[in-house]
Formats: structure tokens, C-alpha cells, sequence
């Protein structure tokens, strides 16, 4: 155990307590099914000895995790401000202070200059204890912001408003509410509250100095979560009742009158989108094939016998997203999994922005100046620090305003790399590779698989400070681009979804083959929640093939999660992993999720985390699956449980991110042996 300390305590060892379940004629023994019951005192004593246990060989490694914390903060600057957004006579921004938890949400007048501090985060936590500011809106007459509070990462969130002349804070219009807040006029916004599983399943409106909210909608199946946004245009608001692969939406106008039509059916069995321009609405979806399709449709007849083909189809382009601004669409796309940004201007003549990487990420930009002709959006790629562009609809001219300056960092000493594996039914699964240059290539050195692959999300090759203190130590960064996720379209999600499943993991280890094929002697993998399914499988199957594994909340026990009906996203994520209540779902699980498939085998050194509060994986499903590994391993590595016990899915702050992730890249640079 590579920087481990002989004093050590020994791993805490869980109890076993079976707990025996039937499915389909089959028994199915859970030996780790008292960990779930959270309030009991063993279950806290236990996640307290794993805290301890982690802590105490976290702390041994070569490289403490505290020291690539701060390397990582040295690169950037000590304090860092957000490039101002033009919204009526303001500009407004985020300002990150040096030595605050917490940032600050400002405004500029564009005239005066006054700059104001609408939002302190960190004096609002000292209010609030243990705020999490998760959205804000600013209302159309600038006066009043609207923001919603997460008070211990568990998704239930506080809806607040404060007057910004006088800096009054009002108390809370609602509780266990979803984030999404919207303004309609300067008087009327609206919520969206959640059910006791945390789903989000009413759309109420108040108005300020009106007595209650009134209820509009409600969702009353529970494949089917609401959320709402303001158009563009400031006209209408637009009201999404989601599963995995079907949307509904509703429109109505902004303001305080008004009740929601229909305007996409889920009748219709598709995923939809819907924007407003020029007189109409602008419907993205992939109803009636696999494919995305841009459609208009009238403000007074919206139904679906009126919706109009706005562009045809062009060869290997994917559509992914518009933005509308009153002269031109903004339209998002995808060729060959590489993203680019198309303009459809009013008359009709559609362009291109050029770009300069082959490899690239784009970042939707806030874009609140519908009458303008001024483009916002970020842009980066592995060895890229994020740029913010401006990009001149009218003149298409690109405009550099801000490139993140990390110290020390010239991105003419690393390469970056498209490669492709080829999995065992012959498909050729992207791999994006980043390293160091030395001599003519990167092999012959560790390299850190990362994967997502799930509910058709795209593994971004975003650039990461923290990553080039792997980089820098001669560990490169790969990100497995597989079936399950979107990179390639609808259709490359569809191939790694539910009873196809497994095809996810076997791309997986067939990129692992590959870069192992091309010299890369020390492979660690890495996934977050569903990704952390996928890797923990990976190991399961292969674990000689792996010199490390972490699992960042991992999906790992899908079988209890998707047969208990109480958990907020249950019905939902049975569209992408299968119902263990239908048989042939049931046998397809059986052999892919990572509690059940754990077996006597030499595992490689294994960092698990969980989120005490995490309402989409839930603590105990970590927690299972390090018991289970540590119970079964035969070798001598270690298997560590590092339980947030103040956090959700993710990390509050950008201080606790920085170091969670630190820990997890100290874990790996030292059971790989980088430099």
C-alpha cells in the first residue's frame, strides 16, 4: 500500500445482517441493509469508524491532499470576478473575494458606475445556517431579487426575496421547494414545490402583497418532474413536466394573469425543448425519430397540426439547444460529438463559428439582451483555460474578454489526443486523451480513466487546475466517451440504456484495453454517481485491469433503489437502468450492478464517497458497496468510505469542492506513482 502509514488503525469491519428478498422466484440476500437505516446509532458509529479509518491513510499519502488544494489555488488568481453581463442599465456579476467561502452577487450601473453588492453568500449563511444559494433572479424592473437556498445539500430549498434598494431580506415565501425560481412581472413569481420524495410536482404564482400563492399545475405521475423558465423574449414562461425520454410543455404568458397551454404533448413520446422568436414558438425535439428536429409553431395556433420545419436535415449534424435573441437563433450542435455553434439569421442565412481546437468544450453563455446582437459563451478543451467569448451575430466577429490565467501553465506542453477503442460488438467508443508532451508521445506512464456514460450526458474534456497536478507528475487524464452517453446522439445514449447497459461497461473496458495496448502501464479509473455504477462494474469484471478505483457517489446498488418506490428519483431512472420488477430487467441488472457483483478477487486500492444528505444516491449505497468489497477483496489493498456527512450529491462551496476533489487526486497520484 504505496505511502501508507504502519499505523493505521485496522478498517472497521460492518456487521453482517442479512436481509432476504424474493424477485421473480430468486433469492436475493442484502447482508448490508442495515446501513440505510439512518437514524439508527450502530449506522452512525460505523459511518464515523470509516470516517476515521479514510482520514487516517488519507492523511499518510506521499502528497497530502491540503498541499494539491493549495497547489491548484495558486494557479488561479487570488481573487477572480465573473466577466459582466449586460442587463438593462446594469451590469451584473459574481466576484469570488480571496479568503470567503462565499460569492458575491453584483451590479454595475452602466451610467453612474455605482456598484452594488446584491447577495453576500457567506453574510447570507451567517444568517441562514448552512446556506447553499442554488439560483437568483433579478426582476424585470431590476428593484427585487428572487433566490432560492439549500440548507444542508438534500435539494429542499428555501425561496427568499430581498428588496436591493433598501436590502431588506423577507422571509422565506415557501420551503421544500425546487430551485427554479422566475419572475413574471415585476410583482408576480412563481415556485415550484416539491413532493415528500423530493420530486418537483407543483407551479405556483405570488404576488407580492397578495395573501398565499395560487396553485396552477400539478404533476401527479411520478416518472414526471416540473421544472419552469422565462423565455428569452420576456413574453412567456415555459413550464416542463419531464421523464427520461418525454417532455410536456406548457406556455403562459408572463405577468400575472394567464393559464398554461398545451404546447408539447407527451402523447407525442419525445423529448422537447421550446424557445419564442418572432412572433412564434421554436420547438426542439426528437418526437417521431431519433433524431432532433427544429419546428415553428403560431402563438395562436400551437397545436401540432400547425408546426412548420424551420431548418431540414444536414448530414451528421445533431442539434442540441437554441437560444433566441430578436435577429437571429443561436443553435447548439454536435458533429462527430464535437460541439459548434450555428446562426440562423431572420431572412434566412445560416453560418458557422469557427473554432480552433479539435477537441473543445462550449459553455452556454447568460445571454439576457434579447434585442441585441451580442453572443456570450465560454469555451475551453483539456489543455485550454476557460475563455469567455463575445461573438457579433451581425458583423461575425469573435471577441476575446476574459482567459482564466493559471500560473505556471503553458498549453504548448501538453497534447491532447481523440483516440478511439473498439468494443467487442466492433464499435469504435471515443477516447479523449491529455498529457504532458515527452519526446513523441504520452505512453509509457499512468494514465486516469474518468467515465460518465448515462442518462445521455456528455463527459465534457473540460480544463481542470486541479488536473495539472496529475498532468504535471506524468499521469495523464482520458475520458471514455461511451454508449449511454450524448456525445454521438440520441441514438449512442439509446445503445447503452437499460437492458443494453452492459454495452457501457464493455466500452469501458475495451478503453482501458486500449490505452493499456498502447503502452500505459498503471490504469486508474474514476466515475461519479452513475458514472461510479459503471466503474465499480468495470472493476468488478476486470480488476487486475485496474491499479485504482474511485467511485464518487456511486450508483452502486441499483436493484434496492430501483425496486423502493419511497426514493425521489425511482420512477424516473427506471427509463435508463430498467424496472427490477419486470423479469428481463431483472436478469440484466443482476449482472451489472456493482453490490451484487462483488467477488472474491484482489480489487486495486478503492476510494468511495458518499453524501450524507444526497437525495439522488443515497449514502447507504456506498456504503454497502465498501463493505461488501472490503469483506470479499483477496488482496491487501485498501477499500476507504469518505462519507460527507454536511453535503448532498456534490460539494457546497467552491472551498470544500477545491479540496474533495484535492483528496481524490492525492488518492491517485500516489497509488499510481506519478512523479
Amino acid at each position: 500500500m504505496t505511502g501508507a502509514s504502519s499505523l493505521v488503525a485496522p478498517p472497521p469491519a460492518a456487521p453482517v445482517i442479512p436481509a432476504d428478498q424474493w424477485l421473480h422466484g430468486r433469492l436475493r440476500t442484502d447482508p448490508y441493509a442495515w446501513l440505510q437505516e439512518r437514524r439508527s446509532p450502530a449506522v452512525l458509529r460505523h459511518i464515523a469508524a470509516e470516517n476515521a479509518y479514510a482520514d487516517s491513510v488519507l492523511s499518510s499519502l506521499r502528497v497530502p491532499p491540503a498541499f494539491i488544494a493549495a497547489e491548484a489555488a495558486s494557479r488561479l488568481p487570488r481573487s477572480a470576478s465573473q466577466v459582466p453581463v449586460p442587463h438593462g442599465d446594469y451590469l451584473y456579476y459574481l466576484e469570488a473575494p480571496e479568503g470567503s467561502a462565499g460569492l458575491l452577487h453584483c451590479r454595475q450601473h452602466r451610467t453612474s458606475g455605482k456598484v452594488e453588492v446584491m447577495l453576500d453568500e457567506a453574510e447570507l449563511a451567517r444568517r441562514i445556517p448552512g446556506a447553499s444559494v442554488a439560483a437568483v433572479a433579478v426582476s424585470p424592473d431590476h428593484r427585487r431579487l428572487l433566490f432560492s437556498v439549500d440548507g444542508c445539500g438534500n435539494e429542499r430549498h428555501a425561496i427568499h426575496l430581498k428588496e436591493l434598494e433598501s436590502g431588506r431580506l423577507f422571509p422565506a415565501l415557501a420551503a421544500g421547494a425546487a430551485a427554479d425560481v422566475a419572475w413574471g412581472d415585476d410583482r408576480t413569481l412563481y415556485h415550484i414545490e416539491l413532493d415528500a420524495a423530493n420530486r418537483p410536482w407543483r407551479l405556483y404564482r405570488h404576488r407580492l402583497g397578495g395573501e398565499g400563492s395560487e396553485l396552477l399545475y400539478e404533476e401527479t405521475d411520478p416518472a414526471f418532474h416540473l421544472s419552469l423558465r422565462r423565455s428569452e423574449s420576456g413574453a412567456w414562461l415555459f413550464l416542463a413536466s419531464s421523464s427520461l425520454e418525454v417532455t410536456e410543455i406548457r406556455a403562459f404568458p408572463a405577468g400575472a394573469g394567464g393559464t398554461p397551454i398545451l404546447l408539447v404533448p407527451r402523447e407525442g413520446g419525445g423529448r422537447a425543448y421550446v424557445t419564442h422568436w418572432r412572433g412564434a414558438f421554436v420547438i426542439l425535439t426528437d418526437m417521431g425519430g431519433s433524431a432532433f428536429r427544429l419546428y415553428t409553431a403560431p402563438e395562436a395556433a400551437p397545436w401540432l397540426t400547425s408546426w412548420r420545419r424551420l431548418l431540414p436535415d444536414r448530414s451528421a449534424v445533431e442539434l442540441r439547444h437554441v437560444q433566441a435573441f430578436r435577429d437571429h437563433l443561436v443553435i447548439h450542435e454536435r458533429i462527430e460529438g464535437v460541439p459548434q455553434i450555428a446562426v440562423l439569421a431572420a431572412e434566412g442565412a445560416l453560418h458557422r463559428i469557427d473554432f480552433p481546437d479539435a477537441v473543445r468544450v462550449l459553455h452556454l453563455g447568460d445571454n439576457r439582451e434579447f434585442d441585441g446582437a451580442i453572443l456570450r459563451f465560454g469555451y475551453d478543451s483539456p489543455a485550454t483555460p476557460y475563455r469567455v467569448y463575445d461573438y457579433d451575430l451581425d458583423r461575425r466577429s469573435l471577441n476575446l474578454l476574459h482567459q482564466d490565467r493559471i500560473v505556471g501553465f503553458r498549453p504548448s506542453d501538453y497534447k491532447v489526443e481523440r483516440l478511439h477503442a473498439v468494443s467487442e460488438d466492433g464499435t469504435r467508443i471515443p477516447v479523449t486523451l491529455v498529457g504532458r508532451r515527452v519526446g513523441a508521445g504520452l505512453a509509457e506512464r499512468p494514465v486516469v480513466l474518468a467515465v460518465y456514460g448515462s442518462y445521455g450526458a456528455s463527459l465534457e474534456p473540460e480544463f481542470s487546475p486541479l488536473r495539472v497536478s496529475l498532468l504535471d507528475r506524468g499521469i495523464s487524464f482520458a475520458f471514455a466517451h461511451v454508449r449511454g452517453g450524448g456525445e454521438l446522439g440520441p441514438d449512442w445514449h439509446k445503445a447503452g440504456q437499460r437492458r443494453r447497459k452492459g454495452k457501457s461497461v464493455a466500452d469501458l473496458i475495451a478503453c482501458a484495453e486500449h490505452l493499456a495496448g498502447l503502452g500505459f502501464r498503471r490504469i486508474g479509473l474514476m466515475g461519479q454517481s452513475a458514472g461510479g455504477l459503471l466503474a465499480a462494474a468495470a472493476v468488478n469484471e476486470r480488476p487486475g485491469l485496474f491499479a485504482a478505483l474511485v467511485a464518487d457517489v456511486p450508483f452502486a446498488d441499483p436493484i434496492g433503489t430501483l425496486a423502493d418506490d419511497s426514493l425521489p428519483f425511482t420512477a424516473m431512472d427506471r427509463g435508463e437502468w430498467g424496472d427490477p420488477r419486470d423479469e428481463q430487467d431483472y436478469a440484466v441488472l443482476s449482472g451489472l450492478a456493482p453490490y451484487d457483483n462483488v467477488r472474491a478477487a484482489a480489487y486495486p486500492p478503492t476510494l468511495i464517497t458518499a453524501g450524507w444528505h444526497d437525495p439522488r444516491v443515497g449514502y447507504w449505497e456506498p456504503a454497502k458497496l465498501a463493505a461488501r468489497l472490503r469483506s470479499s477483496t483477496t488482496g491487501e489493498a485498501e477499500i476507504l468510505l469518505r462519507v460527507r456527512m454536511e453535503d448532498g450529491h456534490s460539494t457546497a462551496g467552491r472551498d470544500g469542492e477545491l479540496m474533495e476533489w484535492a483528496v481524490i487526486h492525492a488518492f491517485l497520484l500516489d497509488r499510481l506513482g506519478g512523479a
